[in-house]
């Protein structure tokens, strides 16, 4: 069982992009956040870089929600059930700078970066 961390987003989940109905009305509050020691490789991809960071969303998902929420999104990610890598994706726990100090949270990266 991984911990229920809240969720940084900097691709197509953030707010008004096109995968975002996955956590629409799922979330109690969200908050900017800068993801340090990583930087893009591609659009939609991160891996771990020195001196870079990705600037993304940090999503607090309700609780009563957060299985079936990171189900889906670990779903759109390529990632199967009971599994925290896929052949694209993998679901790691980063530490992220928010206007309240640092918060750990999940994040979507490249596999080998994990």
């Amino acid at each position: 069982m991984s911990a229920k961390l809240p969720l940084f987003t900097y691709g197509t989940l953030r707010s008004g992009l096109c995968h975002h109905d996955l956590l629409h009305g799922r979330y109690e509050r969200r908050l900017p956040g800068l993801l340090f020691g990583f930087g893009r490789i591609a659009p939609l991809m991160i891996d771990r870089r020195d001196g870079q960071c990705v600037e993304g969303e940090v999503f607090f998902i309700f609780d009563e929600l957060y299985d079936a929420v990171l189900a889906d999104c670990d779903h759109l990610e390529g990632i199967s059930p009971g599994q925290m890598r896929g052949r694209d994706y993998a679901r790691v726990e980063v530490a992220v700078k928010t206007p309240q100090g640092q918060i750990a949270a999940w994040a979507y990266v490249r596999p080998d970066a994990e």
